[in-house]
């Protein structure tokens, strides 16, 4: 079994499949090529929590449809296809992220998870507090966790949403960890 599990946030995997050319997303796609190819290496377990797979639709049709960054029309509906299809490739045909179902341990979880993010205080030029998607990611790692490791540090929430990280960060032991990616290598 590898040493480490990396729970697959939208807001980074997105990257992996839309190339975008910006110096951030580049620099989180090269992240994400350096865990993909510890996983083909099997010294890294790949999750994906399945709502998760909802989130980088919707991201791949604002990209596609919305923005029109790949064409506009047809152009623009088959790229959107694409990338959803590159994702499903890799969780259901290829098996290189493994999807990881909600329960309802992890929606008991999340009161917690809003009680403590509410005592952090206020976001500071983070963005908002953690959302429902958020405060789920978290449980669903750390249950992932407590069934499946050690500890709580072998899992890796691998994020570009900063209050995520922080949150983590804050109550290190006590949840899975996090990285956020456009700031620190995953490995």
């Amino acid at each position: 079994m590898p040493s480490r599990a990396y729970f697959l946030d939208a807001s980074a995997l997105v990257h992996k499949y839309s190339n975008l050319k910006d110096p951030v997303s580049r620099r989180i796609q090269a992240r994400l090529r350096n865990l993909f190819s510890l996983s083909a290496g099997k010294k890294a377990d790949l999750q994906i929590p399945n709502i998760c797979m909802a989130e980088c639709a919707k991201t791949f049709a604002r990209f596609a449809l919305q923005q029109e960054l790949y064409g506009k029309g047809e152009d623009a509906v088959a790229a959107f296809r694409s990338l959803r299809a590159a994702l499903l490739n890799d969780v259901s045909r290829d098996r290189i992220i493994s999807s990881y179902e909600l329960k309802r341990r992890h929606f008991e979880d999340i009161e917690e998870i809003f009680i403590l993010d509410h005592q952090m205080g206020a976001p500071r030029n983070l963005g908002d507090w953690l959302s429902s998607h958020d405060a789920l990611i978290i449980s669903m790692a750390t249950e992932f966790a407590d069934r499946h490791r050690d500890n709580r540090d072998e899992v890796m929430i691998v994020t570009c949403d900063r209050r995520i990280a922080e949150f983590c960060a804050r109550h290190r032991g006590e949840f899975a960890s996090a990285v956020y990616v456009p700031d620190r290598n995953i490995v």
